[in-house]
Formats: C-alpha cells, structure tokens, sequence
C-alpha cells in the first residue's frame, strides 16, 4: 500500500496538467461586447467597447460591427462609413497585448433607411481576410426611424409694382383777351341802312352817316339800331302812302263836285 501512493499522485498530476494543455491548445479567440448604447436613432453614430482574449500576442487584428436584418443594417466609421461587405483591410484595427488580450473602441452607426425596431449587434474579429473570424455574443439596440422632414418648398418672392408717379400738369396761364376796339356799324348794318333807303327813295338824297365816337362805343345788344331804322322807315311808308291816298281821295272828291256843277 506505501509505495501505491506516489503513483496515484503522479497519474492525477499528469491528468491536470494534460488537461490544461488541451484547454490553453483548444481556446479560441472571443471577442466580447462591453459598453453599447441601449436605443440610438437610425443614422445616429455611437461607440462600441470590446475586449478581446485568447489572441496571439502583440499581433494586429481588425474589427468591424454588424447587426439589424441579416447583420446587414450597420455600418462601420473608418474615415468614411464602411458597409459590413466592405473589405477587411479598410475596417479600423487594433494591436493585442503581451498577455494576448486587447481593449478596443470602434465607432458605428444603424444605416439611417432603417426601420424602428430592437436590433442586433455583434463584434466581428480577424487578423486577416485569409484568416477565420470571431463574433461576440449578440446585444440588443432598440432603434428609431429617422423622421424624414419635408422638403422645403422655396416662396415667391413677391413682386413690387411701383406706385406711378403723377406728374402734375402745368397751370395754364390765363391768357388776357384784348379788348374789341370800337369799330363801325357792321357791313350788315350799312347793307340794311341802304336797303332801306331804297325802299324809301331817299338813296341819292342821303349820304351814309358818320358814326359817331357815342354810336362806336355802344354795344350792339344795347342800342339796336337797324330795328330802329325799320321802324322809322316803315312809319315814314305808311305816312306816305297815307297822304298820297288822302290827296288822291280829296283829288277825286274836287272832280266829283266839278262835273256836278258844270251838268
């Protein structure tokens, strides 16, 4: 039984360390999701912190996020935004440690077409294109639509008719009429006047009168004197065709009486 002791001892060492050397061979890399925002806006940008363990050291790996339907809907910021089929050499990196770990800050964004959900959101790592990949475990993100704002419609400016302008028209200036200078009996007048005159058989006899400086400044509405004339030219006819018959009757009365005395 005392010397059965040490070989037991010897058969467990040896399973322990066998163990451990299958573990440490065994372990893979696993990346791992520490610091995430709980809701974003879709387009919003946020920073994801993740560890990583298990990685060869000193050794420079690249990370991208992914996440949404079919890990599709995010997007990774490495001097513009990278979309997750993006080739791994453009992604972002980071550089492992001497204890074959690394913490590491990547910035991301949910694709601003994405629709208002919860979303997954994952951590891919690999050392190269040629290399396998590791996710982290799957955190949840609840998502908003980007409320798309209207299109501003540019206004009219309106325009300004300008007021005319009234221009005032001059004032006429009254101009003076100069007033009619006295002049003599109108052609008219002397046409009458010798009508009249012979009418009356007097046309030899009378000479056309002067005006006088009285009849040249009386106006023709005032005195009218054609009027007059006919007047007195029509009394004198009158007068005179009446004593013509008077001396005709009285001529033939005296006859009368003759030839009576005489029979």
């Amino acid at each position: 039984m005392f010397n059965s002791t040490p070989k037991i001892y010897w058969f467990f060492f040896a399973f322990v360390l066998f163990f451990f050397f299958v573990s440490t061979v065994n372990a893979s890399p696993q990346p791992s999701i520490v610091v995430f925002p709980a809701s974003v806006t879709a387009g919003q940008e946020f920073n994801i912190v993740f560890n990583a363990s298990d990685l060869e050291p000193l050794t420079t790996y690249h990370a991208k996020a992914l996440g949404g339907n079919s890990f599709t809907e995010v997007d990774t910021w490495n001097s513009s935004w990278l979309q997750q089929n993006a080739s791994w050499t453009s992604m972002p990196t980071f550089t492992t440690s001497n204890e074959s770990s690394a913490s590491a800050t990547i910035k991301a964004r949910f694709d601003p077409n994405t629709q208002s959900g919860t979303k997954d959101l994952i951590i891919r790592i690999t050392k190269s294109s040629n290399d396998p990949f590791y996710d982290s475990p799957i955190v949840s993100v609840q998502v908003t639509a980007t409320t798309s704002s209207p299109t501003p419609v540019p206004t009219s400016t309106p325009i300004v008719t300008p007021t005319p302008t009234i221009t005032p028209l001059p004032t006429p200036t009254p101009k003076i009429s100069p007033k009619p200078s006295p002049t003599k009996i109108s052609e008219n007048t002397d046409t009458q006047e010798e009508n009249q005159n012979a009418v009356l058989g007097l046309r030899e006899g009378l000479s056309e009168p002067s005006p006088s400086p009285l009849v040249q400044g009386v106006s023709e509405k005032k005195f009218p004197v054609a009027a007059i004339l006919l007047i007195v030219g029509g009394l004198i006819i009158m007068g005179g065709a009446g004593f013509t018959l008077f001396r005709k009757m009285k001529a033939e009365g005296y006859n009368n009486s003759e030839n009576e005395e005489i029979t």
